[in-house]
């Protein structure tokens, strides 16, 4: 099992796998069935992918483990890949209450889409393309901050994580200005 994978990971890269010329914006994208209602608000997903994918990535380089960054930088890169070329996309209804007298939750839920026959066709040029910027997984530099900080008499604390400093600068400038 493992000479196969073995054999897989180093012949992947080596075939040669041209675009199929396939995009989201085709009539048969996977984007192109996605209803809408009068009465629900759409939202892609896609952020939530790069929150939860991102995330996972910074813990792989957070405890040292590039290769498990690298596989999660990947599988991101793979999804967007299969967005891009109208294999897959997700998205996210929510009702919108039109009325203060609704004292409810609103009805909500996710809906995925999948063009089985580009997933098939977009396998090989998805998988083996090189991510957009593997570099900046492999130059990431993690970093945490923590304080607390005085409001209304009541005490508040934070706590943040981040892939790299701009978000952490930005995070603790925030803070700053809360007396953090």
């Amino acid at each position: 099992m493992r000479r196969l994978l073995i054999f897989i990971l180093c012949v992947l890269p080596l075939v040669a796998c041209q675009p199929t010329g396939d995009t989201d914006t085709d009539p048969q994208a996977a984007q192109s069935f996605f209803p809408s209602f009068s009465n629900y608000a759409v939202e892609g997903l896609q952020g939530v992918q790069d929150a939860v994918l991102g995330g996972l990535t910074a813990a792989g380089i957070g405890t040292g483990n590039l290769p498990f960054s690298a596989l999660m930088y990947k599988l991101d890169d793979f999804v967007d890949c299969y967005r891009d070329v109208g294999a897959f996309d997700a998205r996210l209804y929510i009702e919108r209450i039109s009325t203060v007298d609704e004292l409810r939750l609103p009805i909500a839920g996710v809906l995925a889409i999948l063009n089985q026959d580009r997933a098939l066709d977009n396998f090989l040029p998805c998988i083996t393309r090189p991510p957009a910027n593997v570099a900046r997984v492999m130059s990431a530099e993690p970093c945490t901050g923590s304080g607390t900080f005085q409001s209304g008499g009541d005490t508040m604390s934070y706590l943040y994580a981040a892939t790299d400093e701009p978000l952490c600068a930005l995070w603790q400038a925030h803070f700053n200005n809360l007396g953090g």
